[in-house]
């Protein structure tokens, strides 16, 4: 009697699929980058033309540091946007055109905060008195930030020539020239006078040996800028 022999070939089970992000480990991807490059690059450039557009027309928001203005801040349940801007034209400012906000804080409650161009004093002052009047508050309740417009254009004038000049090292690093850099150092002071550190910032940029410019924050500095 002969032996029965079984050839049959035991076939090896499929491994199972993997899912895209193990694909994509083990690069197993077809995905021919190379030759899609045209379509990222016309993506991009849709993207940086409607970006320029944006900023021709419709311009930059910059804060209250950037183009000067006076900002109340009004702790209140009750005062809305409409009677905020009613007490702006009441003392002779365009209530219209400023700028308006609700704040709602756990800590700090409710607050309405206000901001116009630069104002002098005597009307920076009564406006506060009003506005904590129409608050039902003191007027040490109603905390005011005032920045001269002067100020704002010199430190939004200095801050765009550093990155235009940081930009165009960049764009020249391949040929190590650095001599375009500029070095930005905020300076603060006391009643005219630097302070420690301050005069710490100020020396080692000098070191550095590249052209440094210096932001007087604080008023009373008009002989610092100088």
């Amino acid at each position: 009697m002969s032996d029965l022999i079984d050839d049959t070939t035991v076939q090896p089970e499929p491994a199972p699929r993997r899912g895209v992000g193990g694909r994509l480990y083990h690069g197993e991807t077809a995905i021919d980058f190379h030759g899609r490059r045209f379509i990222g690059l016309g993506f991009s450039a849709v993207l940086l033309v409607v970006s320029l557009i944006t900023l021709i027309f419709g311009g930059l928001n910059l804060s209250l540091e950037f183009k000067g203005g006076v900002v109340w801040d009004v702790p209140s349940e009750t005062l809305t946007e409409g009677r905020a801007r009613a007490i702006l034209d009441e003392n002779d400012l365009d209530g219209a055109a400023a700028r308006v906000q609700i704040l709602s804080s756990a800590e700090s409650g409710r607050t309405v905060s206000v901001q116009v161009g630069d104002q002098p004093d005597a009307v920076r002052q009564t406006v506060q008195k009003a506005f904590a009047d129409e608050a039902g508050v003191s007027v040490e309740d109603v905390a005011t930030t005032s920045v001269s417009s002067t100020w704002g254009k010199s430190i939004t004038s200095k801050a765009l020539r550093a990155l235009v000049r940081c930009r165009t090292c960049i764009s020249r690093s391949s040929q190590e020239d650095w001599s375009l850099l500029m070095i930005l150092v905020l300076v603060d002071h006391d009643r005219g006078e630097l302070d420690q550190l301050s005069l710490r910032a100020l020396t080692a940029a000098r070191k550095l040996g590249q052209d440094v410019e210096a932001i007087v924050i604080g008023k009373e500095g008009a002989a610092l800028a100088g």
